[in-house]
């Protein structure tokens, strides 16, 4: 009987511990619990009160830079050279400037800012293609290319090179104009080399012996032979 109650007596003690314990965790979690939603209030509480403190000029400079690169057309949607598409989008990057430069923006307040990026280079690949087409059409018919074309069909040249090279121009983008070119390219007469200058010419003199013949597939007199 003595044993019964002393084993009673030792469960009831450890089951007193035990409850204590778990009544202990449970405070303890709730306590953490409740100071990480304190902290997310308080994150929330800041964040809102720097949004409230926001300069309204700096706020509306970057709201009208925003607007604008909206109104930007998708770069895949430009396929010409629209001079109103064209300004929208210089106007916007004005916009965009103005905020960075005098409110101190960031990148992170323009959140389609890619998407200006984007349109702004699509502007400057048809510009470059614009521009080759233009310099070929200006190319006279074959028959009639002199050597006065020189100039104008190697500028012609230069610019369908940076269309294809730097923007990835293609024949069919180019109007199919790339023959045209090649064309007036093999019209072209032979370039007439260039006259050696005074100085060129003196050189060469020094550089042959009085008795050195100067072209070798020329037999000597015989008198030079003998000698």
């Amino acid at each position: 009987m003595k044993k019964l109650t002393r084993y009673g007596l030792i469960l009831f003690v450890v089951l007193l511990v035990g409850l204590t314990f778990f009544a202990f965790n449970t405070q303890t979690a709730q306590a953490t619990e409740s100071e990480e939603v304190e902290s997310e209030e308080a994150e929330e509480t800041e964040a809102e009160l720097k949004q409230t403190s926001v300069d309204p000029d700096k706020k509306a400079a970057i709201d009208a830079a925003n607007e604008a690169i909206r109104r930007v057309p998708k770069a895949e949607n430009l396929r010409v050279l629209d001079p109103t598409i064209k300004n929208n989008i210089a106007r916007a990057r004005d916009l965009v400037d103005t905020a960075m430069e005098d409110y101190d923006a960031v990148k992170a307040d323009f959140p389609e800012l890619e998407k200006l990026e984007a349109a702004e280079w699509q502007v400057e690949r048809l510009e470059a293609i614009y521009a080759a087409r233009d310099a070929i059409d200006a190319i006279p018919p074959p028959a009639q290319i002199t050597e006065e074309h020189r100039e104008l069909i190697e500028e012609a040249r230069r610019l369908t090179d940076i269309a294809v090279e730097d923007y990835g121009a293609t024949d069919f983008e180019l109007c199919y104009r790339y023959k045209i070119l090649e064309e007036a390219e093999k019209r072209l007469p032979e370039p007439e080399p260039e006259p050696l200058s005074l100085i060129q010419n003196q050189n060469l003199n020094q550089s042959l012996s009085p008795n050195q013949n100067p072209n070798p597939c020329l037999r000597l007199p015989q008198e030079e032979r003998l000698q």
